[in-house]
């Protein structure tokens, strides 16, 4: 390791990854872009040729073999499409919120009056 790669570490540290992401969200917010944070979770077990999730897909530390579709990649590659796949994939529309019950019997008496 050199010295800028120790340096560079270093300031990533002192920087802090909450005003790394404010900055961030400053500047693509200035460029007209926008920041999704996807979760990590589950990135590394589920294949990102069919979406079968399986702890026993993991091989090793850097082997990962889909048991259902056949794909077969580096784990830490797999991880990355999954995660790129999330980021680019849109948003879930909110659903409307159904009426309660007390508001339906409100409504219908009042179409009764």
């Amino acid at each position: 390791m050199d010295y800028r790669q120790a340096n560079l570490k270093v300031v990533v540290l002192e920087i802090g990854w909450y005003q790394f992401h404010q900055f961030l969200a400053y500047k693509m917010a200035a460029a007209g872009g926008e920041i999704r944070l996807v979760s990590a979770a589950h990135t590394s077990t589920t294949c990102s040729c069919c979406g079968t999730n399986d702890k026993t897909n993991r091989k090793s530390q850097a082997v990962y073999e889909c048991a259902d579709c056949g794909s077969a990649m580096n784990a830490d590659t797999n991880a990355a499409v999954n995660i790129l796949l999330a980021g680019t994939r849109p948003a879930k529309a909110k659903r409307p919120r159904a009426a309660s019950r007390r508001a339906s019997r409100l409504e219908a008496s009042a179409q009764a009056a």
